[in-house]
């Protein structure tokens, strides 16, 4: 079982040299970055062939852990040439369109939006009604406000990721992955209640008024944290959902947070967004986390990884 890198079609592994690839929870996609020898007399080694807007993939066996391509190349002298790649979500990133929704299902909105950008989706089904018109924005903001739009009207928390070529759309909770536990290193835990929220109030969208239409608290908590209170705007066109919300975002924000780490053996399926269960003594970190980060790295065919977590909710 072993990784293969590829330029295009060409099997670069023999050559790349510090290989490593990330995700993130607060960005659109994955990135990998390599180094490649060179001669520029192509004697002891190749002459440079990789050039900005290749293809390139990671993959171990037959599984796309990686696909995306060259957005840098950065050259110092006669040492090895830097590339740093970027999954498909790239051109999410870096499109920027106007366009209207008229009360479409969230999930036919994405599709919509992604066709716009020739960018091949799979969507769950996200019966939410989005209508509304986004001007001059980046394509992975739309995305993430339909998503949170979603998310406060039914509840369900959803992430997105490339999977090769193709955006996945999926709740959140339908990836887990199995790491080894038997090699935990430098795990760390943190827990406060600076992020905490105990009363939620919704507020009209209205610029001529400020009316409190909908709230949501925790009498309990505010009895033992004190009052901490989260106020949002709503559409009007969504004022019929404004307790709905207020409810699913109390739930959401009115916990203790917990941010975790640890360096383990890796695994080219942990990536932001999905789902590991870890049961570490010393910390306390027991249960389901997300993967708010991770990062890998690849070497002489040792690979381990570094994740951030946050409790699974």
């Amino acid at each position: 079982m072993t990784y293969k890198l590829y330029a295009n079609t060409v099997d670069i592994t023999e050559l790349a040299g510090n290989l490593s690839w990330s995700s993130d929870v607060d960005t659109l996609g994955q990135s990998l970055n390599f180094e490649m020898p060179f001669d520029v007399d192509g004697v002891l080694m190749p002459k440079p062939f990789i050039s900005v807007g290749d293809k390139i993939a990671l993959r171990y066996n037959n599984n796309e852990v990686f696909f995306g391509i060259v957005v840098d190349e950065d050259r110092n002298g006669r040492q090895p040439i830097k590339y740093s790649c970027f999954d498909l979500a790239f051109y999410l990133n870096k499109n920027i369109l106007t366009i209207q929704f008229n009360s479409i299902s969230a999930h036919q909105a994405i599709q919509e939006l992604c066709s716009k950008v020739n960018i091949k989706c799979n969507v769950v089904n996200i019966p939410v009604s989005i209508k509304k018109i986004y001007k001059a924005q980046a394509v992975s903001e739309i995305l993430k406000d339909i998503l949170t739009i979603a998310e406060g009207q039914n509840g369900i928390k959803y992430r997105f990721e490339m999977r090769a070529d193709v955006l996945t759309v999926y709740q959140w909770k339908d990836i887990h992955v199995t790491v080894n536990v038997e090699w935990i290193s430098n795990p760390t835990r943190k827990l406060s209640i600076s992020e905490m929220k105990n009363r939620v109030e919704i507020v009209s969208g209205d610029e001529k008024t400020t009316k409190v239409i909908a709230s949501a608290s925790d009498n309990n908590n505010i009895r033992k944290y004190g009052l901490l209170t989260h106020s949002q705007t709503i559409d009007e066109k969504e004022l019929g959902k404004a307790r709905t919300v207020a409810a699913n975002l109390l739930k959401e924000m009115n916990r203790i947070q917990e941010e975790s780490s640890v360096s383990l053996i890796g695994n080219y399926e942990a990536r932001a967004g999905r789902i590991i269960t870890l049961n570490e003594r010393v910390t306390g970190l027991r249960g389901e986390y997300l993967i708010k980060s991770a990062s890998h790295t690849l070497n002489n065919g040792i690979h381990l990884m570094n994740l951030n977590l946050e409790v699974s909710t």
